[in-house]
């Protein structure tokens, strides 16, 4: 997944491989912020996998919500693609030594996982975090690193 924010406008890509075969995604969003609520980011999707033919135009809504708490922070994101009815949750908390879990779930009419995962900024100062967890469905572990500068 690859996903920024430029102004008022949001940008992502994704490719995921699973049992049964593949996808990938682009969008393309507008930001609306709603002041201590949530940002709500909209826009057109493409989407393609290894059971289509070519590329496939939908929509896409995302509605997210940073929160600083006492112990670090809370974010929760909630996405839908009309795109083989994509949706995806997240609920991440961290606190500010670099330590984060994260819970997820997600969905469309050829997959479903949800996961734990636990993540650990390598330096005090840097986008860069150790992150391993579990797949439910999958019956996996999982051990990576991932890169996050917002």
């Amino acid at each position: 997944m690859l996903a920024t924010t430029r102004g008022k406008m949001s940008f992502g890509a994704n490719y995921s491989t699973y049992d049964s075969g593949w996808s990938a995604g682009l969008h393309v969003t507008r930001d609306f912020v709603l002041e201590s609520i949530a940002t709500v980011k909209i826009g057109p999707s493409l989407g393609r996998s290894d059971d289509t033919d070519g590329w496939s135009l939908g929509g896409k809504v995302i509605v997210e919500r940073y929160q600083p708490t006492d112990f670090g922070f809370m974010f929760l994101s909630a996405q839908y693609n009309t795109y083989q009815n994509d949706w995806f949750a997240l609920a991440q908390f961290g606190n500010a030594s670099g330590l984060s879990v994260d819970l997820t779930a997600g969905g469309s009419e050829t997959y479903s996982e949800q996961a734990v995962a636990v993540n650990y900024r390598l330096d005090d100062e840097g986008p860069v975090r150790l992150r391993a967890g579990y797949r439910f469905d999958a019956q996996q572990v999982f051990v990576g690193l991932s890169v996050n500068t917002y």
